[in-house]
């Protein structure tokens, strides 16, 4: 008797169809209506809703957005801290098995420190505080891997400048993109990745505990 307001894939009106006012539809499929079919209000057709999908930024890009960042970081750092980083790259260097396992024991008794902390309650700002350092430790610690790649390249091919900060900073840089394309690799490329991460922070903490050389 009044008017119909209908949302649905396909619609269609068969011959036993009475509607009194106007039919008004939003579907997927064009109306079918029968001949018999009775409509007085007239029939209005409105837009499906469209669904807008958030667009996803491609790989590549987020690849080369991280990277580059890391980069950046790399060179600064090395042109920052000299003579930090150049120890850093030494131990990495020259105790890389002791640096892989500083990395992993530090890799796995800050998260457990931090489980305790928390539960102890009156050291959660110890605990905040702890997770912070962690996370920058696992960041500094993938570009310090980067950086020892660099300072050993260089030291290979260009000795003579191998002590100039700007070149450092140069190799630092692109030692880190040398690991982030590796890291790309199906399987070997994240565990070339995961090695250098506890690598790098191994070679971190040993150089700050004084036990690098």
């Amino acid at each position: 008797d009044g008017d119909l307001d209908a949302a649905s894939g396909s619609l269609e009106l068969g011959p036993n169809a009475r509607i009194g006012g106007q039919l008004r539809y939003r579907g997927g499929a064009a109306l079918v209506q029968h001949p018999q079919a009775q409509v007085r209000g007239g029939i209005e057709r409105l837009e499906m809703p469209v669904r807008r999908v958030a667009e996803r930024v491609p790989a590549p890009a987020v690849f080369g957005v991280w990277t580059l960042g890391l980069m950046l970081m790399a060179a600064v750092l090395v042109a920052s801290l000299p003579g930090f980083f150049g120890r850093v790259a030494a131990a990495a260097r020259a105790r890389f098995g002791w640096s892989l396992l500083a990395g992993f024991l530090a890799l796995a008794a800050v998260p457990l420190a931090v489980v305790i902390l928390l539960v102890t309650v009156i050291g959660i700002p110890l605990a905040l505080f702890g997770m912070t350092a962690y996370l920058a430790l696992l960041l500094v610690g993938y570009v310090a891997a980067g950086i020892a790649l660099g300072d050993a390249a260089l030291g290979r091919w260009w000795a003579a400048r191998a002590a100039q900060r700007g070149w450092r900073a140069l190799f630092a840089a692109l030692g880190v993109l040398v690991i982030g394309i590796v890291a790309l690799i199906p399987w070997l490329g994240a565990l070339v990745a995961f090695v250098a991460l506890i690598a790098g922070m191994g070679a971190l903490v040993l150089t700050v505990s004084g036990r690098a050389s």
